[in-house]
C-alpha cells in the first residue's frame, strides 16, 4: 500500500500493479498482485462493461484485460509495473504479493495441464478478446 501511495502521489495520471503481464505491446495490470487505479479514470467504465464486456464470455474471467484495455486504450492512461520496487527474497526472486490458498494454480485449472500451456492458451484468448474490444469500441467514446 505504501508503494502504491507513493507512486500515485508522484504520478497520479497512471495506474500501478506489482506485475504487468505483457500481451504483445500491451500491458495487462494483474489484480491479484495489486492494481492501483485513480477512480477518476474509471468514468464510463459501467457503460463500457454494458456495451463491450457483458456479452462476451471470454472477458468474464479476464477482468484484468478489459480493465487494462479501458484504462490504456480508451482513457490513454499508462499502467506501470512496480515489480522492481519489491525487495527480492532470499533466493533473489521477487516474492509473491498474495498468499496461495490452494495447491492448484487458477490458470492451470482454467486453461491447461501445466502453467506454460495455460499461459499460452490464456494469452491466445486474450489476443482474440483484445481484437474484439478494438472492433467493438472503434466508434465509441467513454
Amino acid at each position: 500500500i505504501e508503494k502504491f501511495f507513493y507512486f500515485y502521489s508522484v504520478k497520479p495520471d497512471n495506474a500501478f500493479s506489482f506485475y504487468v503481464h505483457p500481451l504483445g505491446d500491451f500491458g495487462v495490470g494483474q489484480g491479484a498482485d495489486g492494481f492501483a487505479i485513480n477512480i477518476n479514470h474509471l468514468s464510463g467504465i459501467s457503460e463500457f462493461y454494458e456495451k463491450v464486456v457483458k456479452d462476451y464470455k471470454e472477458l468474464f474471467l479476464n477482468d484484468d484485460l478489459w480493465i487494462s484495455y479501458f484504462l490504456s486504450i480508451l482513457k490513454k492512461k499508462k499502467i506501470l509495473s512496480l515489480r522492481q520496487y519489491i525487495k527480492n527474497n532470499s533466493n533473489e526472486n521477487p516474492p509473491l504479493i498474495y498468499k496461495t490458498h490452494n495447491n492448484e494454480s487458477s490458470l492451470v485449472s482454467l486453461y491447461g495441464d501445466n502453467l506454460i500451456d495455460a499461459v499460452k492458451k490464456r494469452d491466445k484468448i486474450s489476443v482474440e478478446s483484445f481484437k474484439y474490444m478494438m472492433k467493438k469500441t472503434k466508434d465509441l467514446v467513454f
